[in-house]
């Protein structure tokens, strides 16, 4: 075991997974973690990214949420009518808008203490462009706003690129819990990060 002024201890625990101070995380997720947070720092958004508003849904909102729930989700089955369901369930969808067009969205809950994540999804043309992070940082001021403590959600184990996307944004493995399809992970964020 060694260490740096810099970094925590470098360790594997029992399961093989390694500490790189930013919870565990099993070797094959260390080749997708950022080194350091900068990388993903850009200042030269596209201008279009001025004209995006994050905004609560609607019910015209719907379709939108489908076709991108169908894309990146769809063992989920998302359709207007869970939609409505979901939020008679106090599910909350934000939505991301660019020129009137549903772009992205995020769906979460408000618990007892804490905000759970559901899923992020933005269209294809928009990924990479800071939507999803923008979306994130919006429930992080929910979160705040309702004195929640922190933000709670589920990634297959095989999602490296999820997994990858929500390390960068400050959130760490909390547990590690068996799913119907493999490992599912358990990553928690403090909102006052």
């Amino acid at each position: 075991m060694k260490s740096s002024s810099n970094h925590v201890a470098d360790s594997y625990d029992e399961r093989g997974y390694y500490n790189c101070g930013n919870g565990y995380w099993k070797p094959e997720h260390l080749r997708t973690a950022p080194v350091s947070t900068d990388k993903y720092l850009n200042f030269n958004k596209p201008a279009f990214i001025m004209n995006l508003k994050i905004r609560p849904y609607r019910a015209g909102d719907a379709r939108a949420i489908v076709e991108l729930s169908s894309h990146y989700f769809p063992a989920a089955r998302i359709d207007e009518e869970e939609i409505r369901r979901r939020i008679s369930k106090r599910i909350v969808y934000l939505v991301a808008e660019l020129d009137e067009r549903v772009v992205g969205f995020i769906d979460v809950k408000v618990r007892e203490k804490d905000v759970y994540i559901y899923g992020i999804a933005v269209q294809p043309e928009f990924k990479e462009k800071g939507i999803g992070s923008q979306l994130l940082e919006k429930v992080v001021q929910i979160a705040k706003k309702e004195g929640k403590g922190a933000l709670v959600l589920t990634v297959k184990e095989s999602n490296t690129r999820a997994i990858q996307f929500y390390s960068k944004r400050g959130f760490s493995l909390r547990e590690v819990r068996a799913g119907r399809e493999g490992e599912v992970l358990v990553l928690l964020r403090g909102v006052h990060n």
